[in-house]
């Protein structure tokens, strides 16, 4: 006997269901669906998440094009699109053409290639970034932890670090690239260091050998990290840039 829907509910006490605004019922079984995608605007690290259908042999730029409402001829070389290892570390960069049906269990963010890191490929292993210009220049990734407790947290985002760049001009840009006016932000708020293997190394004991940046100081797999100091004054220890999220 067929059942009622008064009989489901009796027996199924939760019933969930999702309007389908870009496809059909029907046309889902064609459709690749990736439920964990966001999009980043790395001005104000105000976050957005969407849901995207895309055809079975679509790429990972296809994906781009529904996220951002891109119409289907238009360029997508202006973002990135990260494959995160979890909220608070990314793993690599997505290849564009990638088949997006590869990544429907993976967590995957969309950004705008910032203007002084558009000339980086990929070299070696998944965490490593060479640009070909001059001078060269790595791409690390800036994550962001209690040292003390090894806690991670906040938005994690990638960084150009320059050769023969001095630690001070560096450390301003870093700055300027979280939106932290403070002046004393690297002494009363922040320290930062390298992290590589669980192992924690603060920038001071880079400076103390040398006044500019090698490259050889941030090998492969290094991560530029941000030690973020309990301030008890305003009894914060996270992520001092707020976020938005929007749906």
């Amino acid at each position: 006997m067929d059942s009622t829907l008064d009989d489901m509910f009796e027996t199924t006490p939760l019933v969930y269901y999702e309007r389908l605004e870009d496809c059909t019922a029907q046309e889902m079984y064609t459709k690749t669906f990736l439920s964990n995608v966001s999009v980043l605007d790395l001005s104000t690290f105000t976050f957005s998440y969407k849901r995207v259908y895309v055809n079975k042999n679509d790429t990972i730029a296809d994906v781009v094009r529904v996220a951002k409402k891109l119409p289907g001829d238009a360029s997508v070389a202006q973002y990135r699109v990260l494959d995160m290892l979890n909220e608070y570390t990314i793993f690599n960069i997505v290849p564009l053409d990638s088949f997006a049906r590869d990544f429907e269990r993976s967590s995957l963010r969309i950004e705008a290639i910032p203007e002084d890191q558009t000339s980086f490929s990929l070299c070696g292993t998944t965490s490593s970034y060479i640009s070909s210009g001059d001078p060269p220049a790595v791409l690390l990734q800036v994550v962001h932890m209690h040292n003390s407790t090894f806690h991670m947290h906040g938005v994690p985002f990638w960084f150009r670090v320059v050769e023969g760049e001095s630690f001070d001009d560096m450390l301003a840009r870093l700055q300027a690239a979280m939106h932290v006016t403070d002046k004393d932000v690297w002494t009363k708020l922040y320290a930062v260091g390298i992290l590589s293997g669980g192992q924690w190394t603060p920038i001071n004991d880079l400076q103390r050998t040398s006044d500019t940046i090698t490259l050889s100081q941030f090998r492969f797999g290094v991560q530029l990290c941000i030690d973020h100091k309990p301030d008890k004054k305003r009894n914060r220890t996270s992520f001092d840039v707020a976020l938005k999220i929007d749906n």
